[in-house]
């Protein structure tokens, strides 16, 4: 309790409780300090017990990060199966489904979306809509900021084939196509002068 008292008298705004295993000890701390407690994963009926909790100063509850353990979880246990022998495809019921990453995606979150749950995904929409797959064009390392990719350039050169060997090119999202608006408006202009229509699934 002396160094809760000492910590009140330095200036600070608030007090962070570790390791709080009993009522006894919130309402000691509460008694010694008026400041606002944050308390980060205290046992399970302290924890459900809010009227008590903000009785004793509690202003902020911290229930720990279970997705972020189930996440490291998820990804130690991917590797290790790979660093084991295992195959990749044994991994596919276990990823989420390509709803799933078009549900929780948004402009910022897309980029981390892994390549070959984006190839799903088009690949899926491919073939509801009764198109067929030509080809796929993918730049891993390379984001959509660059027009001079390779997989990129190739694509753009099929088009000029007179005919082109597809009709149509799909895409996770426009900015996997071309992110500066120019370059976007340039691209797509010339491949619908070859008969060539971009279309994003998102």
């Amino acid at each position: 309790m002396d160094r809760i008292k000492a910590y009140s008298q330095t200036g600070v705004e608030a007090i962070r409780l570790a390791g709080l295993r009993t009522r006894d000890q919130l309402e000691a701390v509460h008694q010694a300090t008026s400041l606002p407690l944050t308390v980060l994963n205290p046992p399970d009926r302290m924890m459900k017990d809010m009227a008590f909790l903000a009785a004793n100063g509690v202003r902020i509850l911290m229930a720990g990060n279970p997705s972020f353990g189930m996440a490291v979880q998820a990804v130690y246990d991917c590797f290790k199966h790979l660093k084991e022998g295992g195959a990749v495809e044994d991994l596919a019921s276990r990823e989420a489904s390509p709803e799933l990453l078009r549900r929780v995606s948004s402009d910022k979150q897309d980029v981390d979306l892994s390549i070959s749950a984006q190839l799903r995904a088009l690949i899926q929409f491919a073939e509801a809509q009764g198109h067929h797959v030509v080809r796929q064009f993918v730049d891993e390392v390379e984001s959509g900021r660059s027009i001079h990719r390779a997989e990129f350039q190739e694509m753009i050169s099929l088009a000029w084939r007179k005919p082109p060997p597809f009709q149509a090119i799909l895409v996770w999202k426009l900015s996997r196509f071309a992110r500066n608006r120019e370059d976007s408006i340039l691209y797509k202009s010339f491949l619908k002068k070859q008969g060539v229509t971009v279309i994003s699934i998102n």
